[in-house]
C-alpha cells in the first residue's frame, strides 16, 4: 500500500517518467504503473520481483490499468532468474506492451544479477537506452509547448 500511494504521489508531483527498478524493487514499478499508467512513459525492470504480477504457481494476477504501458523485463545470463517470460506473459495478459530481453540474446554474456556494476555495464546500459529510444517518442521544447497549449 505504501508503494502504491507514495509512488502515485511522486509521479503526480514530477509528471510523466520512465520508471526503472531492480530485483526486490521490481514490484514498485509494476504497482506504480498500474496506479498511474498515464504517468509511466515506460517501465524498465532488471530482474525484478514478480510480486503483484504473478501469484502462487506463477498464476497471472490481473493488473487492469497497465494496458498500453511499454515495459521491458531484462535478465542476465548467470543470475539464476528464470521467470522473466512468465512475468512478461502475465503483463501482456493485462494489456501491457511487455517485452522480455535476455542480455545473452544481445551478445552480452557472463553477467549476474548485478550487471549494472559489472565491467561491461556500459553495454548493459546501451541495451536499456536503445530499448527506451526505440519505444518512447522523443520529446523536446516544441512538443512540451504543444502539450501546454
Amino acid at each position: 500500500m505504501l508503494w502504491r500511494t507514495r509512488g502515485a504521489e511522486l509521479l503526480d508531483r514530477i509528471g510523466p517518467a520512465i520508471v526503472q527498478t531492480h530485483s526486490a524493487g521490481g514490484p514498485f514499478g509494476f504497482i506504480v504503473a498500474n496506479e498511474r499508467p498515464l504517468l509511466v512513459k515506460a517501465l524498465v525492470t532488471f530482474e525484478g520481483g514478480a510480486g503483484p504480477v504473478l501469484g502462487p504457481n506463477n498464476t497471472p494476477n490481473p493488473m487492469p490499468n497497465v494496458k498500453g504501458v511499454p515495459m521491458m523485463y531484462l535478465t542476465a545470463e548467470h543470475s539464476g532468474r528464470t521467470n522473466g517470460p512468465a512475468i512478461v506473459a502475465a503483463l501482456r495478459q493485462s494489456g501491457a506492451l511487455a517485452e522480455h530481453i535476455a542480455l545473452k540474446d544481445r551478445g552480452i554474456t557472463g553477467n549476474g544479477h548485478f550487471a549494472m556494476v559489472e565491467t561491461n555495464r556500459k553495454d548493459v546500459f546501451e541495451v536499456i537506452r536503445g530499448w527506451i529510444e526505440s519505444t518512447i517518442p522523443p520529446t523536446g521544447p516544441a512538443s512540451r509547448q504543444t502539450a501546454r497549449g
